[in-house]
């Protein structure tokens, strides 16, 4: 007489179970003093008691048929088991990354309307911010994947409706802030957005006092933050190299195009200037650190170019100041030999964007 139950539907019955049981599984981790406590899904407790030592195992075969579903490009159907594996193994960072790339790149890739490529992106980077990261207990990668996400989908100029991504963002975190995009000068109002925007309470303070005032309605300002959290968590120094240049990417890319200005019925990206030495103080600082590679040729590009955007704003004497530096620092480079004036006599044209105001989000 043949067995009614095989081996595979006991299988098939405890992935059913993890996956009932992690529909919305992690509650948000409010990180107020301490920022490496362990967070783990309300389901993990019932999933370690109903798989004991089959978990990993299950979560195994669980990786083995995502990347296969991947390599067909069913992404869809990744979603769900990646919400399983989260839930069998929500310390690694790896299946984060994966999920939120499915939900904020694979999935939108196919949608023909800005809006909704924005929900589903929104949906993947509130993903590896509100569960990824306190899950892995802030780890560098987890956080460096979010200020790519930031850095590269939403700030960046890539997607097919980026303009609308970059202004579904503004808009979101606008009326939180001062006119200017600074953070409010009534402390409740703060609390309400960095609560918002899902920082940790003790990052959230050393960054603004170590880097100055920001505009928190620019999306890289956001991704320098995350960056910034994965620079100072893991005390094992190579962990953070990622996030370190991840930093430095997002304010340099700030530098050229930080200030947000309306004009009429566009915002308008442009040159923040104002912030030129404070980011050249942070390349000096990486670049003296000598971990980042090919840190020596991001530094001079980043200082070139700070020079000629002083020099096309008639800022003489600024620029001088900083030239002075660059051949302190590259003495044996082109710039440094050619001159000052050979520097500010190539082509160049600053960077500026402009990005429609948009009606209210259906």
């Amino acid at each position: 007489m043949k067995r009614l139950i095989k081996p595979w539907h006991f299988m098939l019955l405890l992935l059913l179970l993890a996956g009932s049981i992690n529909y919305h599984a992690f509650e948000r981790i409010e990180m107020r003093t301490q920022i490496d406590s362990r967070a783990e899904t309300r389901a993990t407790p019932t999933i370690n008691l109903l798989l004991g030592g089959f978990r990993g195992v299950v979560a195994d075969w669980l990786w083995l048929r995502a990347m296969m579903l991947q390599e067909q490009g069913r992404f869809v159907e990744i979603i769900q088991l990646a919400e399983w594996i989260t839930a069998l193994q929500p310390q690694f960072p790896d299946i984060w990354a994966l999920h939120a790339w499915n939900l904020a790149y694979n999935i939108t890739v196919l949608l023909p309307d800005g809006d909704e490529r924005w929900r589903w992106v929104q949906h993947g980077y509130e993903i590896l911010r509100d569960q990824a990261i306190p899950a892995t207990r802030f780890h560098p990668r987890t956080c460096t994947e979010l200020a790519w996400l930031l850095m590269h989908k939403i700030g960046g100029t890539t997607d097919d409706f980026a303009d609308t991504l970059f202004f579904r963002w503004y808009q979101k975190y606008a009326p939180y802030l001062a006119p200017d995009g600074t953070l409010p000068s009534d402390p409740v109002q703060v609390e309400s957005f960095r609560r918002k925007a899902g920082f940790p309470a003790c990052r959230f303070a050393s960054f603004e006092d170590q880097y100055g005032p920001h505009d928190w309605r620019h999306p890289l300002t956001h991704a320098a933050a995350w960056a910034y959290v994965g620079f100072k968590q893991d005390g094992d120094q190579a962990g953070t190299i990622p996030a370190e240049r991840f930093l430095l990417q997002a304010y340099r890319q700030l530098l050229f195009n930080g200030t947000i200005r309306q004009d009429e019925q566009v915002l308008v990206l442009e040159p923040d200037l104002h912030r030129a030495q404070a980011v050249l103080t942070l390349f000096s600082d990486a670049y003296q650190r000598g971990r980042l590679h090919e840190i020596d040729e991001m530094y001079l590009m980043t200082m070139e170019r700070v020079i000629q955007l002083l020099a096309a704003k008639n800022q003489i004497t600024e620029a001088e100041e900083i030239y002075a530096q660059l051949v302190e620092q590259f003495p044996a480079s082109l710039s440094a030999e050619r001159g000052l004036e050979a520097l500010t006599a190539l082509p160049f044209q600053p960077e500026t964007r402009k990005i429609p105001i948009l009606e209210e989000s259906p």
